[in-house]
């Protein structure tokens, strides 16, 4: 979203932070908003990761799989 390039009144400049406070919105320079995506970003894929170590450590190898499923009769 781009902003005019003009100048807000003073009534017009306590409008809009009496609306953002109200709606919990923060003004960030872009460079910094940039940074705080890039580290929720980073955050996401250590959460995978380790949801996928996770899950990876619930896994039976296939050997121990097929052994079971003979010892049951279930496959030769």
């Amino acid at each position: 979203m781009s902003v005019p390039n003009q100048s807000l009144s003073v009534s017009d400049a306590r409008t809009l932070l009496n609306t953002l406070r109200s709606q919990n919105l923060v003004v960030l320079p872009s460079s910094r908003y940039n940074a705080l995506i890039e580290e929720i970003e980073s955050l996401q894929d250590a959460l995978a990761l380790l949801r996928a170590v996770v899950i990876s450590k619930k896994l039976v190898p296939y050997p121990t799989v097929r052994k079971r499923l003979v010892a049951k009769g279930l496959v030769k």
